[in-house]
């Protein structure tokens, strides 16, 4: 996609649809009228047939503030994509990758949802793990680290079983428009749990009983469809 096609209306991207269903629809010389008039359209403004297929695409961000590389996050990330048919990528700040940005790819309403959705899936796991924190207290920091985020792992993992009637296909237009805005994109490392403390049934069994309850919470919010987004944050 050209820097000149991103910045066209959305009223050449339907004038040229419009033409081209005209092209496929219409009279033999009425056919050839519009489909020269889709393709003048295309070539002033240096669209190509990709360029019709994602122009409904856009971009949904949610500021983030840790966890970004943590298993657990990218769990919970796939949860979104999954019940809200999205694609999502981040943007990380300088050389600080546990800071950035949640970005969300799809159509405007998508976005919107996906953002909320997120939104309240964090606000609840990051509550739910520092209430979990307090009960390692016994705990050198880096074990309540790895103990937490084991904690966090099955949390997300009972909601997303809880929410797979809700899962649905990410569309190829969203796939399309990561491919063409973002080629060079690189991959985040996720940081995986030991799994060699004794105390890991024991995160594992308080994370799954904290989610209960919380899929039902998240999927009426799902159909509530606000608009707000919220900065999620880590204490």
């Amino acid at each position: 996609m050209t820097t000149e096609a991103e910045a066209v209306p959305q009223s050449v991207y339907d004038k040229i649809r419009k033409c081209l269903a005209l092209a496929a629809s219409a009279t033999e010389a009425e056919s050839e009228a519009a489909m020269r008039q889709a393709q003048k359209l295309m070539a002033k403004y240096g669209l190509e047939k990709a360029d019709l297929d994602i122009a409904d695409i856009t971009e949904g961000e949610v500021t983030v503030h840790g966890y970004l590389s943590a298993l657990w996050h990218g769990q919970l990330l796939h949860v979104v994509e999954r019940v809200l048919g999205v694609e999502t990528f981040f943007r990380t700040y300088g050389s600080v990758k546990s800071k950035g940005e949640v970005v969300f790819v799809g159509t405007k309403p998508k976005c919107d949802l996906a953002s909320y959705f997120y939104s309240v899936l964090m606000r609840q796991v990051v509550a739910d793990r520092r209430e979990f924190l307090e009960t390692v207290w016994f705990c050198d920091r880096g074990e309540k680290t790895v103990l937490a985020n084991k904690f966090c792992e099955q949390w997300v993992l009972t909601v997303s079983k809880r929410l797979e009637n809700m899962f649905t296909n990410v569309p190829e237009q969203a796939q399309t428009y990561l491919e063409r805005r973002y080629p060079n994109m690189g991959e985040l490392k996720r940081r995986r749990s030991r799994v060699d403390a004794p105390e890991f049934l024991t995160a594992i069994a308080k994370g799954h009983g904290a989610a209960k309850g919380k899929a039902a919470q998240v999927s009426f919010g799902v159909e509530a469809k606000p608009n707000e987004t919220a900065m999620i944050g880590m204490d």
